[in-house]
């Protein structure tokens, strides 16, 4: 996906994911497999490096590349979802009011919380000269031998300083998000990050993106128009940020209404010819 301003850094972020009924099993989880990145200004370029998902950050790039890791978390579940602050900027066209809430209710769904954290290996900005930069991520297999689903409301960003810390948004920063129709709220599972920032906070939840294989790929890109230095500066930050963390909710899709009723033909289909075969003894 390209990004090609803030709000479309934030908005449409990475594209992985699934969507989980509260009755269905989630998938097995990505622990142990590999998968490959390649970086252009970010904060170098180099070529698809393999990496494994094993909870360890792992330099790609060389000493001046960047440090990839993944927080692979099974989900349980927010009973009501999350509400963010703001789901739409105000617009007295519509009756929209800056600090309204916007409630994810995707988030009440049990599946795999699935991040991805880069930060640069120096501590200095994640993309670090003029121009274009992206990372490109393929081939994660997210465990499930089947198609796997993300609900376009999970999806989650926050930036990281030099030590991999989050950094806390000024509240300019949060009033120039919230402006922009972007949620701002807790970390789904994480209290120790205490604000991020939801994209597609406006999307219904039966918005998602699929997955047919269960393979994940996503690539981050910009024109040179957003840098670290600009991110720093929108949000408040007190330097450019080394990194940030992108993650979302993944899940196997739910059994469609025509799959559901033929299964439960066959049922009584089964139980009839039980039936006449008892009574034919």
């Amino acid at each position: 996906m390209k990004c090609r301003s803030l709000k479309v850094l934030i908005g449409a972020v990475f594209a992985f994911g699934l969507s989980l009924a509260a009755t269905t099993e989630a998938v097995a989880g990505p622990v142990g497999t590999t998968y490959t990145v390649a970086g252009t200004n970010f904060p170098n370029t180099y070529a698809a490096t393999k990496v494994t998902i094993d909870g360890n950050a792992e330099l790609v790039g060389g000493a001046s590349g960047m440090l990839v890791n993944e927080v692979i978390t099974n989900f349980a579940g927010i009973a009501g979802g999350i509400n963010t602050t703001n789901g739409l900027p105000a617009n007295p066209n519509n009756g929209n009011v800056a600090g309204n809430p916007s409630n994810l209710s995707a988030f009440a769904k049990a599946g795999i919380l699935a991040e991805w954290v880069f930060r640069s290996n120096s501590g200095g900005p994640y993309n670090s000269k003029a121009g274009a930069w992206a990372v490109d991520v393929q081939g994660v297999d997210m465990g499930s031998g089947a198609p796997v689903d993300r609900p376009k409301q999970t999806q989650f960003l926050y930036f990281l300083d030099a030590n991999g810390t989050a950094l806390p948004f000024s509240a300019p920063g949060i009033a120039f998000l919230t402006a922009n129709g972007l949620g701002v709220g807790p970390h789904p599972t994480n209290g120790a990050i205490p604000v991020v920032i939801y994209t597609n906070s406006t999307k219904a939840p039966s918005s998602v993106d699929s997955f047919p294989t269960g393979i994940v790929d996503f690539t981050i890109a910009d024109t040179g128009n957003l840098n670290a230095n600009l991110v720093g500066f929108l949000l408040g930050f007190d330097s450019a940020p080394a990194g940030f963390a992108i993650g979302a909710l993944h899940s196997v899709p739910e059994p469609s209404t025509v799959v559901l009723a033929m299964f439960g033909a066959a049922a009584l289909m089964f139980v009839g010819w039980r039936k006449r075969t008892e009574q034919s003894r």
